[in-house]
């Protein structure tokens, strides 16, 4: 969906509608504090000098036509990119998609008293002490709902803790015969 190129990023709606459903699935592994510090990270490094750079590169007519107003445009985004990555995190969390494997899954939900949900899921072959591939503790404060697809495989799903509903969990089991 095009956007116009303005000071300001306005939608982050229709800016990220294009990716919207796999970014549920691949951006939902970091928390708030470590997704800031990315974001922070690639503010600083997109200094004046940086911009100036690329605007070298431009032709030169081009440049001269609007140079100072797409850099003017490019700061203004880069001064408000904190804003932008703490309500881009806020969207991508608030209801996010766990996916398993196409193989033999063990999935671990974990109920904290604080209303918290740890999910963890790992190949069952590899035994329940195994390294996850994914692993997160999702908030009540930042998700409404978390939706674990089993995908293949005989999955098991083994749940820990007094099941609440401060983050509704649904478990959609795959093509094996799932084992809760």
């Amino acid at each position: 969906v095009l956007q116009p190129f303005k000071d300001e990023i306005h939608s982050l709606d229709w800016l990220t509608y294009n990716a919207r459903h796999i970014d549920l699935q691949l951006l939902n592994r970091i928390d708030r504090a470590r997704w800031m510090e990315i974001a922070a990270e690639v503010k600083a490094a997109l200094s004046d000098e940086v911009i100036d750079e690329s605007l070298a590169t431009v032709d030169e007519q081009a440049l001269a036509l609007d140079g100072a107003e797409i850099r003017r445009k490019l700061i203004g985004r880069r001064d408000m990119l904190l804003e932008a990555a703490d309500a881009f995190y806020e969207k991508v969390n608030r209801d996010p998609e766990v996916l398993g494997s196409e193989k033999r899954d063990l999935i671990h939900l974990k109920y904290f008293d604080d209303g918290k949900v740890r999910v963890e899921v790992r190949r069952a072959k590899k035994g329940p002490e195994s390294k996850p591939f994914f692993e997160r503790t999702f908030h009540p404060d930042e998700a409404d709902s978390v939706t674990i697809f089993a995908l293949g495989g005989k999955d098991e799903l083994v749940v820990q803790g007094e099941p609440h509903d401060d983050i509704n969990i649904r478990f959609l089991g795959g093509a094996g015969d799932d084992v809760v």
